[in-house]
């Protein structure tokens, strides 16, 4: 990783630095030293060091990210944001977003399915950029939830009825398309709304 938080932590050559820099740093103190009464307060210096490598971390990822795949999870995650809705009305509880667990990803699974008739490729995707933004909003999304629910994907996409929901594999280009694509009269004019 080549972030700058990296080279900052390395470059950083005093604890004023490094305080500004936002690692922490405390010198060992003895509980003899403190005066009776007193509470002492020691920052670990290398869990500082690892939190603020987590942190810097996750934003050179979030930075890295394309910006369709970053659409692609907003999309998910109003979707998300749709299907407690829905469920609260069905429930008359609303449940917090980051509540991601194995009920509340097999039924947003099957919400997908059934009442938006998404295709499994689609709900596939969609599972990925919940748990990815539930994450990164600090959830703790448990193993269990997003395995139970691609392997109900999994059986999705093996109905052909749920298959053809989607816009299927792209046709691939051969020689001859490639051919007219070329030779085509370049002065035609564009079809309206193209």
């Amino acid at each position: 990783m080549t972030s700058s938080l990296v080279s900052e932590v390395y470059r950083a050559k005093s604890p004023t630095e490094r305080r500004d820099s936002g690692i922490l740093d405390a010198e060992p103190v003895h509980d003899q030293e403190q005066p009776a009464g007193t509470r002492l307060v020691v920052h670990d210096t290398a869990a500082a060091v690892l939190a603020a490598l987590d942190q810097g971390a996750e934003q050179h990822i979030a930075a890295s990210r394309q910006k369709k795949t970053t659409a692609s999870y907003a999309g998910d995650w109003k979707l998300w944001q749709e299907f407690h809705g829905w469920l609260a009305e069905r429930t008359g509880t609303l449940l917090s977003l980051t509540a991601v667990t194995k009920g509340t990803m097999v039924g947003f699974t099957v919400w997908l399915d059934e009442v938006k008739e998404a295709a499994p490729n689609s709900i596939d995707r969609r599972i990925t950029g919940v748990t990815v933004t539930a994450r990164g909003l600090g959830a703790t999304v448990p193993k269990e939830a997003t395995l139970a629910a691609r392997q109900l994907v999994k059986k999705y996409k093996n109905d052909p009825k749920r298959m053809a929901r989607g816009r299927g594999k792209a046709v691939p280009i051969i020689p001859v398309d490639l051919h007219k694509m070329n030779t085509a009269d370049r002065t035609r004019a564009p079809k309206p709304g193209a």
